[in-house]
């Protein structure tokens, strides 16, 4: 299973993190003529990955999976910061 159930724009519209039923988080780079560029796939949760949702000064990503977790990560790298339960 690889459909994307969630993306997350950033404020510039020139960064967009999807989630998928793979379980993966991914960090695309938008280009002017509508292109995207895959910088970065993290294996985000053991099931699904449903929500995403940005800081509001878009220096962390939080999401949630079929794992009954959330996590947060930094957007620059997609470092885990924090879990819970842990």
């Amino acid at each position: 299973n690889s459909g994307i159930t969630e993306l997350r724009f950033m404020k510039d519209n020139r960064r967009l993190f999807s989630a998928g039923m793979d379980r993966t988080i991914r960090r695309w780079k938008l280009e002017a003529a509508g292109a995207a560029t895959l910088m970065q796939t993290v294996e985000a949760h053991d099931g699904f990955v449903f929500g995403l949702d940005l800081s509001p000064d878009e220096t962390h990503l939080a999401s949630a999976g079929w794992d009954n977790v959330v996590k947060v990560w930094k957007t620059a790298d997609l470092e885990l910061v924090w879990r819970r339960p842990e």
